[in-house]
């Protein structure tokens, strides 16, 4: 993330809370790093929780670095070519492509399902600033409030993501515990699975890749810099 212009009266009198403090350490030891300016808010203003500038930002200095290491994506490869192991692959690949944030969504609870573990996920800190919940998202609403949306296109693609994760939660129920359970026997249901689908295509961004690196433009979720809110009077780039 990029500074595109500065704003000196930017400021926030809130405290960073410790998950978020934790996270900025975590992705310090990763590789990454926040400007000393960035600050946590849980107002930005909008009523949300978000970023803010704290301090004067030189247009073009570098606010947050997201190395790969701390980006959470799945590559599509197997794991000998540096990428997923067969059993994540085996489910994600019984998800149609064009649903990209399920896909994403099976690798976020992969790696809630290695928190779990002794060993713990690398993405542990990230985790636990996540939402529990999407309530504004159709994901979540009733049959009720998904009438109330008066737009067929929008009821028709709710009903199909509904069917799509009931499938996908009784694929799940039928590996658990065995050797193509990707999720180390954690009971993988529709709740959880529409929790980790909202997580991913609500905050994952297109990141550019290498030619032959992670295939172009895979979704990733960026740790910190998923904080950001959309302004239409933006002073910030990715």
């Amino acid at each position: 993330l990029s500074a595109s212009t500065t704003d000196p009266s930017a400021n926030t009198s809130d405290e960073p809370t410790e998950k978020y403090e934790a996270l900025v350490s975590w992705l310090q030891k990763a590789g990454g790093r926040v400007h000393d300016a960035v600050q946590f808010t849980s107002d930005d203003g909008g009523g949300g929780r978000g970023l803010m500038a704290a301090g004067k930002v030189a247009k073009g200095e570098h606010l947050i670095v997201v190395p790969e290491k701390a980006q959470l994506f799945y590559s599509g490869e197997a794991k000998e070519h540096g990428g997923e192991d067969e059993a994540l692959l085996g489910v994600i690949r019984t998800v149609d492509p064009r649903l990209w944030g399920m896909q994403l969504g099976l690798k976020l609870l992969q790696e809630k399902a290695k928190s779990n573990t002794p060993a713990g996920s690398d993405f542990s800190e990230y985790m636990q600033t996540l939402p529990t919940s999407y309530d504004g998202m159709p994901a979540y609403f009733t049959p009720e409030e998904c009438a109330e949306l008066q737009f067929p296109d929008v009821q028709r693609q709710a009903a199909a993501r509904l069917q799509e994760l009931k499938q996908l939660a009784r694929t799940c129920e039928c590996i658990r515990g065995t050797a193509a359970d990707p999720f180390r026997g954690l009971d993988i249901d529709i709740g959880m699975l529409t929790w980790a689908t909202a997580s991913a295509s609500s905050r994952a961004y297109r990141v550019r890749g290498q030619p032959g690196q992670r295939g172009g433009e895979l979704a990733s979720l960026l740790p910190i810099i998923d904080l950001i809110n959309h302004s239409f009077d933006a002073n910030c780039e990715i």
